[in-house]
């Protein structure tokens, strides 16, 4: 497998259609920016709220905007999917013919594509952080009664290394799954999702060495270059 080679495959992928897959990127982190700023909003107001109806309104329409941005990233990311595809492929890919073709079925697919992602993701990222959480609840408890520095230094460092291997190995979990959810674009390939990331945990280190490596690629070569990645492996 030749890392450089993966990459020139997903520059050519990409090839004049640059400013379409930042236009696409820029849709999806105005999203993202909408919900982190309703969450921090909340949060900011939460000790003015009150049980009134202009209130108990405002949540009602702030949840209902959160959702159907959840909505939306989601069917973003799964018509991303089929044009990166259709790319990949060499095949005429039209984002305005795949966008008007989207039916209430591809809705549904979309959702259940995120709802794999993120369960997967919050599974994964729970069992390799709880053990460090843990820890460290405990030691602040530690901490808090009363040590000495020598203690409070070599727990400090010891808690250090353990969250830094816990965020390495939490790295290379998420590598596979981005990877796997790039390529569902259709009810089949939706059908063999545990499959295709078995195969792909089974690569996981090796994913994530070469995705460091592409950081100099674009966005969407990047994504090519993991999707290229997946389909040499399978």
């Amino acid at each position: 497998m030749n890392r450089e080679k993966i990459g020139l495959d997903a520059r050519l992928c990409q090839l004049g259609q640059k400013k379409l897959a930042r236009r696409l990127a820029a849709f999806e982190r105005l999203l993202q920016l909408l919900r982190r700023g309703l969450a921090v909003g909340w949060v900011w107001n939460l000790p003015l709220f009150r049980r009134s109806g202009g209130w108990v309104l405002l949540a009602c329409g702030s949840a209902l905007v959160y959702a159907l941005s959840l909505l939306l990233s989601a069917c973003e990311r799964l018509l991303k999917n089929r044009w990166m595809e259709a790319l990949r492929g060499r095949r005429a890919a039209s984002v305005t013919e795949q966008l008007v073709a989207f039916s209430r079925r591809d809705v549904l697919l979309a959702v259940r594509i995120a709802v794999f992602y993120h369960a997967h993701w919050l599974g994964r990222s729970l069992l390799l952080c709880a053990f460090p959480a843990l820890l460290t609840a405990a030691g602040v408890r530690l901490a808090a009664g009363g040590v000495s520095k020598p203690v409070f230094y070599g727990g400090a460092v010891g808690l250090a290394v353990l969250w830094g291997a816990a965020l390495f190995f939490l790295l290379a979990a998420w590598e596979p799954l981005q990877t796997a959810a790039s390529l569902l674009i259709d009810p089949d390939s939706f059908a063999q999702r545990k499959s295709s990331l078995a195969h792909l945990d089974k690569n996981c280190f090796r994913l994530a060495k070469f995705s460091f490596s592409w950081l100099t690629l674009s966005g969407g070569a990047r994504f090519q270059a993991r999707a290229l990645f997946a389909s040499i492996r399978q």
